[in-house]
């Protein structure tokens, strides 16, 4: 391997490893807040103590399932992220007990100042006033830390062992298709671009909270938590300031997280859903969507509790959430066939329901932005059975061809891509996919003609230059159409 591909290689195993602590640590602390707060409403014998050590083992191992199953990042390296807050803790416990005022490492007298060794790192009391608070903080910080580091790990190793000891099964192809006719060549559609909508918004996301942090001074404290007031100040949706004359608040609240977890939940899941919602419906759908579904329940929340402060992209996650329903279950548009893709939806639907729970979450902004992108996917769907010229339904129809012709349902797929030549007839994509449904259906004659005029417009595709090889060498073409494709060629 080339010097340069083991320092990518090298990178890239690092930044996977220090990935994996952050959600160890963080992950696993973020997704176990509310569940405290309801085992504290519910359960109120349990102590702090014990809460604590049961919601880090439950959702340590809840975040390392999520991070392995869904792909987000490398877990090669997720068993041995557990080193590094070991170690930082037999440090901080080796500093605390040869501290001068904390004696033996087997000390545990309660009348003392202090609580001993054990009762300092495994079991504090935090109703001590202060000094039970800094007795707390020690307990939080490297005790906490190294039990989620470590479930993590211990998760994913066993993950990984159970993932290769399952046995692939052989695929048999049935005997029908090999006696059928084989079909030419179909090339994989384009991925989306860098520069594509879902990840222009959560680059303005991510910016928008970089410079909240940085303009209060950076720290750990505004990294983690952001206040009501700077929220207000930087647009945040507050029911007061709306109805005296600050609309834009609509729009800006949907830019504006309360801290680091709170983004970070909401870009992966604006991650998975804009994406395949883009690949969809196209890039200025998923834009209006992300910049219309949250008006109207903000609107009504800000009109029923105006001294409310309340931000964050949830709503409008939900309703692109909303709008993706509609195309599948109403315009009949199949969802990708992917596994990773239903683990990703799964996981989705489980952080909602757990959210609905927590009374930090402004659940009128959830079921509102859900509401409204359902309503939004209806109308689209109309609109698109209509018929219509306008170029916006230009993907859907492309994405709906592609389904069709992944099913041999050619003449469906001639159906659609007739409409999108119709409504935009400079695009390119459209004449080469009409291109291969008519080679599909051996109409060769129009199969040259489209790709041809594919060509033209700029689509290079080696896959098409063998398919006009293909019909200019066939018998069955006629003169006109033998012409064309080897024209094409010159």
């Amino acid at each position: 391997m080339p010097s340069s591909a083991k320092r990518f290689a090298l990178t890239r195993s690092i930044a996977a490893f220090c990935l994996n602590l952050i959600a160890a640590i963080s992950g696993s602390g973020y997704l176990g807040q509310d569940v405290s707060r309801l085992m504290y409403i519910h359960l109120p014998w349990m102590s702090l103590v014990q809460r604590q050590f049961l919601i880090s083992i439950v959702f340590a191992a809840v975040a390392a399932f999520c991070v392995s199953k869904l792909k987000i990042w490398s877990t090669a390296t997720a068993k041995w992220v557990w080193i590094v807050p070991l170690a930082l803790l037999l440090v901080r416990m080796a500093v605390y007990s040869l501290g001068p005022t904390h004696g033996s490492v087997m000390q545990n007298l309660d009348p003392n100042p202090h609580f001993g060794f054990w009762k300092h790192f495994f079991s504090p009391d935090r109703s001590r006033s202060f000094q039970g608070f800094a007795e707390y903080s020690d307990f939080t910080l490297y005790t906490m830390g190294t039990v989620r580091a470590t479930i993590y790990s211990l998760t994913a190793w066993a993950l990984e062992r159970w993932e290769h000891s399952i046995p692939w099964p052989r695929s048999v192809e049935p005997a029908s298709d090999l006696s059928s006719r084989a079909q030419p060549a179909f090339w994989p559609a384009s991925k989306l671009p860098w520069f594509a909508a879902t990840n222009l918004l959560i680059g303005i996301n991510v910016a928008v909270f970089v410079a909240m942090v940085v303009s209060e001074g950076p720290s750990l404290f505004s990294f983690f938590f952001i206040g009501s007031n700077q929220l207000t100040r930087w647009g945040a949706y507050v029911g007061s300031h709306i109805l005296s004359g600050e609309p834009w608040r609509l729009i800006t609240g949907s830019f504006l997280h309360l801290g680091f977890g709170h983004l970070l939940d909401n870009m992966i899941c604006l991650w998975w859903i804009g994406r395949n919602t883009e690949k969809m419906a196209g890039p200025r759908v998923v834009t209006g969507i992300y910049l219309l579904t949250p008006l109207g329940p903000a609107f009504l929340r800000g009109a029923l509790y105006p001294l409310s402060v309340s931000a964050g992209a949830s709503g409008a996650i939900f309703g692109l959430m909303g709008f993706l329903i509609a195309l599948v279950f109403h315009g009949k548009i199949k969802l990708p066939q992917s596994k990773l893709f239903y683990w990703r939806l799964a996981i989705f639907i489980f952080v909602s329901l757990l959210s609905v729970l927590s009374p930090r979450v402004n659940n009128f902004a959830h079921v509102g932005g859900f509401a409204v992108g359902l309503l939004l996917g209806l109308v689209f769907v109309h609109s698109l059975r209509g018929a219509s010229a306008h170029r916006i339904f230009l993907p859907t129809r492309l994405f709906k061809a592609r389904n069709a012709i992944d099913n041999e349902d050619y003449a469906q797929a001639v159906e659609q891509l007739q409409m999108c030549v119709e409504s935009v007839p400079n695009a390119a994509e459209p004449h080469a996919l009409l291109g291969y449904s008519f080679h599909a259906l051996q109409r060769y004659d129009d199969a040259a003609r489209e790709y041809k005029l594919a060509q033209e417009l700029g689509y290079s595709n080696e896959v098409i230059n063998n398919h006009l090889h293909e019909i200019a060498n066939s018998s069955v073409t006629t003169e006109d159409g033998k012409a064309t494709a080897t024209g094409s060629l010159s």
